[in-house]
């Protein structure tokens, strides 16, 4: 930005070019123009924005380093831009004076501000967009914004600058052009209308909303109550509802299998609860738990993802490292310390995997697939089917490289129970290796056309879908009877039987492979998931669409119905979602933690008794929610918001019971 705030200047090579800013007409938020559908890169969404110039003609593309760059450019431009044109205006009209430059709105300034604005500032000379002095826009905020209606400035204190990529600018004019990938959205939105995508939030607390099957008083929904005491009736959740039981942990990423879940936090710690059985829950003894418990053996070790199976558990480290424990998980001889034994807690796999850097894990029924840095393919357990794509029907009882996809490199895996799926770079060089998309393999069983090939029949290998060659996957899911591919243009397909109306299209004939449109027709999908019989999807504006089977209440709807096609969850709306998850018959979804401030809530969160005048507020000072005296009548000295942790603070009836365990 230059010193009179009146142009903005980058350098395309070793040419400088301006752009004034009484010439720019909107600003759009995300990647919505011609230029931006070039070069596909969806996970720059929420970092870019485009200069409207030129009568709408030409645009000025940018990608800033991250979100709270790209929303204080933004918003700053925005200021600028309008106060520019209402100044335009006024300086069109005789006899009408700028109410920037009158006395009032310098005083006004002065006031409001707390600055003293006539004292020089010291701007450095500007090179580039990327080096230029955080300073200059701080004033730019603080001298147009309260003149500029509908522009809220962010809270973030920290203001960084856009860099541009020199690999995606392209000239067009007086105009360099980055592009980074294509979007559906629709071309009559504005950008006050655009909200930023979802982004991953690193640094702010998560919570976890779960529905579908057995939810409410179940092992996973929060099997004790308000009092610690242990429900006896499972019901199936309609809606999303907060799992109160993971409230106080920093959560960073969740795994379900059919009756437990493992989640990681952002100190690396694993925990794990659900029905036992077989050890897949890492706590040593043959007993089921009802809330998170932390797995002690991995202490020490700082984990960065979960996979849970049907009766095993994966964990993978920082330093690409698996640990795995539970029924079946891993043969002995993989063991550091072999014997049936281990699979009660977490062993560290040895053996093929030695000096492998292991980037994901994925895990089916009663399988397992590894993917390293390079891009191998492992895989491991039951072979049934050919699910391990090995080229026969053996089992394997330690990670074994898939040799057909040898020298290919494998960005995306998914496992149903008998079947899988790849997202393979068939045109892999080792210089490009973050070149976005790649082609759809799939292999093992094929019955109800859920592989898409023309034959049904089993796959030992894995076997690229040719009916899909011309279209690039970055992400595949898979169910039972369906396998669900996202595109790099964010269009979701799905393969497989018509039955239970998965494959989200009403017109859709049975074992077809349909491109989902309907509601999702206009949005840019970002993350798909499966269950059994469901499919939920995450936009890049935020909202979550389900369809499929709903018996269980897993498409979080507030009712059982089936849906053939994409219904936005509407529980969902108020909520900045990061992810969704889908497991067999039930659903989650990983939002940013909304506080809920006392002077909103009108009623006890334990007995829901309305607040009155004689019946007052008193804050728990474990979870933070809001209770009456009766129930949060209880104190502790180690609660985990206490300003004091030598003191005795108030907490709610069930903080008391899980502190004093």
């Amino acid at each position: 930005m230059l010193q009179d705030e009146t142009h903005l200047l980058w350098y395309s090579g070793k040419k400088e070019r301006r752009l004034s800013l009484d010439s720019v007409t909107k600003i759009l938020i995300g990647q919505r123009t011609v230029n931006f559908e070039r070069q596909p890169l969806p996970e720059k969404e929420c970092q870019s924005f485009s200069l409207i110039y030129a009568d709408g003609e030409r645009s000025l593309d940018l990608i800033c380093k991250d979100k709270v760059q790209a929303e204080t450019w933004c918003t700053g431009l925005r200021a600028l831009i309008s106060s520019s044109n209402h100044l335009r205006i006024l300086k069109s009209r005789k006899g009408v004076k700028s109410c920037v430059n009158s006395p009032a709105g310098y005083t006004r300034r002065k006031h409001e501000l707390g600055i003293v604005l006539e004292e020089p500032i010291e701007i450095s000379q500007v090179r580039s967009l990327c080096a230029s002095p955080s300073r200059s826009l701080v004033r730019c905020l603080s001298k147009r914004l309260p003149y500029s209606s509908n522009i809220v400035c962010s809270s973030e204190p920290r203001i960084a600058d856009p860099a541009i990529h020199d690999d995606f600018i392209e000239k067009k004019g007086d105009a360099s052009l980055i592009t980074e990938y294509q979007t559906s959205f629709p071309s009559g939105s504005t950008s006050q209308s655009q909200p930023f995508p979802p982004t991953k939030c690193d640094d702010v607390l998560k919570d976890i909303l779960i529905w579908g099957e057995g939810i409410e008083g179940g092992y996973l929904g929060g099997a004790v109550d308000k009092m610690g005491n242990r429900y006896c009736a499972r019901t199936d959740s309609l809606l999303p509802k907060l799992l109160e039981s993971t409230e106080n942990l920093d959560i960073k990423n969740i795994s379900f299998g059919g009756k437990h879940a493992a989640l990681v936090t952002r100190q690396g710690e694993v925990f794990c609860w659900g029905h036992e059985k077989g050890g897949r829950l890492g706590h040593k003894v043959d007993i089921d738990v009802f809330y998170p418990k932390i797995v002690e053996t991995l202490n020490g070790v700082h984990v960065d993802s979960v996979a849970c199976g049907e009766c095993s558990t994966s964990a993978l480290t920082h330093s690409g490292e698996l640990y795995t424990w539970g029924v079946n998980c891993v043969g002995g001889d993989l063991l550091e310390n072999s014997g049936n034994r281990n699979k009660w807690w977490p062993q560290k796999i040895s053996g093929p995997l030695n000096g492998i850097y292991v980037s994901s894990v994925t895990c089916g029924e009663w399988h397992t697939a590894i993917v390293s840095s390079s891009g191998q393919l492992f895989t491991y357990g039951q072979g049934t089917f050919g699910v391990l794509g090995h080229g026969n029907l053996l089992s394997a009882s330690q990670p074994k490289e898939v040799e057909y996809l040898k020298g290919l490199w494998v960005k995306s895996v998914a496992c149903g129970p008998w079947h899988m799926a790849a997202v393979v770079d068939i045109k892999f060089h080792a210089s490009n290796p973050n070149s976005s998309g790649g082609k759809l393999f799939t292999w093992g069983d094929g019955d109800k056309g859920k592989l898409g090939h023309l034959d049904q029949g089993r796959k030992t290998l894995p076997t690229c879908v040719a009916r899909l060659m011309h279209y690039d996957f970055v992400q595949v899911s898979c169910g039972r009877m369906l396998t669900v591919g996202l595109m790099n243009t964010g269009k979701v397909c799905t393969i497989g039987t018509a039955a239970n109306v998965q494959l989200g299209d009403p017109q859709a004939r049975d074992k077809s492979i349909t491109i989902i449109e309907g509601k999702l027709k206009g949005e840019f999908v970002m993350g798909v998931s499966s269950g059994s019989y469901h499919t939920a999807v995450l936009t890049s504006r935020g909202k979550v669409f389900t369809w499929g089977k709903g018996e269980n209440g897993q498409l979080g709807l507030g009712d059982t119905e089936d849906r053939n096609s994409p219904t936005l969850v509407e529980a969902l709306r108020e909520r900045q979602v990061e992810s969704v998850i889908c497991a067999s018959n039930y659903t989650a979804a990983i939002c940013v933690h909304k506080s809920i401030f006392s002077t909103h809530q009108s009623s006890c969160s334990g007995c829901r008794i309305v607040f009155r005048f004689t019946r007052k507020k008193y804050n728990c000072y474990n979870c933070g929610f809001v209770f009456c005296r009766v129930c949060c009548n209880k104190k502790v000295i180690n609660a985990s918001l206490a300003p004091n942790n030598n003191k005795h603070h108030r907490v709610c009836s069930s903080c008391y019971a899980k502190l004093m365990k």
